[in-house]
């Protein structure tokens, strides 16, 4: 284990650099930040190349969480307080920090669905123009939860990799497959795999109760502001609505892919 103090030292300024896109592309690595993400992420095999905590922040979870890493033959790195604000994302650092590889899956083969029952494997979630970080991490995180085959951004949302997303993913982001793609990708493989595209529309005739969400599907999610691009609209096999008897105009995009999910795990539960 090193102990690292300087704001100088390379390391430090590369890991400090991640909180930009750019960075993390370049070099195909992000952040994770605190002691339950990261377990998580090691319990699900993810690729993790450093980790970096404070000892002074007398967290025992911390140091077990060290312990677990050089187990697994992840370089641990200790840091002053100040070198942990230097690099993570949020005001007050939770004292644990990985370094995580990158890992986007092959568009082509996501839409390679096998009928499933009981869960919901053979469905996808395409993420239109969301830009909001809490959104996309609300829907990574449902999508985990009820078990999708994996989660697919398209032009104008927000980077998967984000802090703000990762950090609302609690940790789900290590356990489902993402993948970024054109409109003109899934159209053409949505066709090609026989994947019906069924989108989210408020303005749509159809209730969502009224539809069926079994048997390889493709439910598309667009931004609050714009919706669902013109192009994937004109595309989609069904559009759906979410009723709202009351005031409420609208559901941040977090919320309405939640409620779809789990009426097609629903669907599928019987």
């Amino acid at each position: 284990m090193d102990y690292l103090t300087s704001a100088q030292n390379p390391r430090v300024k590369a890991w400090a650099a991640l909180k930009e896109r750019k960075y993390r592309e370049q070099s195909g690595t992000y952040l994770v930040e605190g002691v339950r993400s990261i377990t998580t992420y090691l319990q699900h095999g993810a690729e993790i190349l450093s980790f970096l905590y404070d000892p002074g922040a007398s967290v025992s979870a911390c140091e077990e969480l060290a312990r677990q890493c050089e187990q697994q033959g992840v370089p641990v790195f200790a840091l002053t307080s100040q070198l942990m604000a230097q690099i993570a994302d949020t005001v007050h650092p939770q004292g644990a920090m990985a370094v995580v590889q990158m890992d986007k899956s092959e568009i082509r083969a996501m839409f390679q669905l096998t009928r499933a029952a009981g869960d919901c494997r053979d469905v996808l979630l395409l993420v239109d123009g969301v830009r909001d970080p809490g959104n996309l991490g609300t829907m990574i995180r449902s999508a985990a939860a009820v078990g999708v085959r994996g989660v697919i951004a398209l032009e104008g949302t927000v980077d998967f990799y984000n802090p703000k997303v990762v950090r609302a993913t609690m940790g789900a982001l290590a356990t489902v497959a993402v993948a970024e793609a054109t409109a003109e990708q899934v159209i053409r493989y949505a066709k090609e795999y026989e994947v019906r595209l069924i989108g989210a529309d408020a303005h749509a005739q159809t209730s969502f109760f009224e539809v069926d969400l079994q048997d390889r599907i493709g439910l598309v999610i667009g931004g609050e502001a714009q919706g669902i691009s013109e192009k994937l609209y004109s595309s989609l096999a069904a559009r759906v609505a979410l009723p709202m008897p009351g005031a409420t105009e609208s559901l941040n995009a977090g919320v309405a892919s939640s409620v779809l999910l789990y009426e097609a795990l629903r669907q599928r539960l019987g």
